[in-house]
């Protein structure tokens, strides 16, 4: 989710960002360690990551996901 995260983020910074009028600081990304449920006889744990996209920025692009917005955001750079 990183690399999606930073692949917005660059697009925006183009000059991509100003044309559709979106503020590529208000795009922010969060990864934190979850450690789950316990479960008796098991090590668990795993990562939570979190792209957080305005919801106007999502409805604009008609996205659903940061991976979908990311692709209509590759879509209007051409």
């Amino acid at each position: 989710m990183e690399k999606i995260y930073n692949e917005i983020k660059n697009l925006l910074a183009s000059g991509l960002g100003s044309e559709l009028g979106f503020d590529s600081n208000k795009i922010t990304y969060e990864k934190k360690d979850d450690p789950g449920q316990p479960v008796p006889g098991y090590t668990v744990g795993g990562v939570r990551e979190t792209i957080y996209i305005p919801d106007e920025y999502m409805q604009k692009a008609g996205a659903n996901s940061a991976a979908e917005f990311l692709a209509w955001l590759k879509n209007q750079a051409r």
